[in-house]
């Protein structure tokens, strides 16, 4: 897999941030991995959590005062939830800011990760490793229009085999596609993803 031009890309583009006022700080990786294919990592999360339980999204999490920045944040999440050590992450940049509907105040990173199978995750905070190849994502993912209280909002979902991917984590993907396309890097990495 290339991706410099993706790393350089998002280093000389303009992330949009958003005041961390009155939200919870956290951080997310987006991993990419590569085994013949280029696969998106995803992870379903345990059912007992009380944030998000059985929904399936990217390995991150709430800041810890341990914590030096956001990005260590995402790197440590890594480690504790996938088994993956932070040395190993390779990371190339950040998308823009994003709030959750539970008022995470998110930061999302760019990694290239090692394709281990299995994965040796953490069992009490996740049930699933998820791969999906990068190719499903370019598929254009349905719309509904999400309603909870006085929260109104549209909503992408994707669907692959029987997972649900929707919410935050739909809107990063769906994201993070424009910014593969924007790139060149789909163009670059094509006999990959095709």
């Amino acid at each position: 897999m290339n991706y410099q031009i993706l790393q350089e890309y998002l280093n000389k583009r303009e992330r949009q941030t958003i005041s961390e006022n009155g939200y919870k700080p956290a951080s997310i990786l987006i991993p990419l991995t590569e085994n013949g294919r280029i696969y998106i990592l995803l992870t379903k999360r345990a059912k007992h959590l009380t944030n998000h339980p059985g929904e399936i999204s990217f390995p991150g999490g709430r800041f810890d005062l341990s914590d030096e920045n956001r990005l260590q944040t995402a790197l440590r999440e890594v480690e504790e939830e996938i088994g993956i050590p932070r040395y190993e992450v390779n990371v190339i940049g950040a998308l823009d800011d994003a709030i959750s509907i539970t008022n995470f105040h998110i930061v999302p990173y760019v990694g290239i990760i090692p394709f281990f199978c299995p994965y040796h995750y953490n069992k009490s905070e996740i049930d699933e490793i998820i791969l999906i190849p990068l190719a499903f994502f370019l598929n254009e993912p349905k719309h509904e229009i999400y309603e909870k209280g006085s929260i109104r909002k549209e909503n992408f979902i994707y669907i692959y085999e029987d997972k649900k991917i929707f919410g935050l984590t739909a809107f990063l993907l769906k994201s993070f596609v424009k910014i593969l396309e924007e790139s060149g890097f789909l163009k670059i990495n094509s006999k990959l993803i095709f």
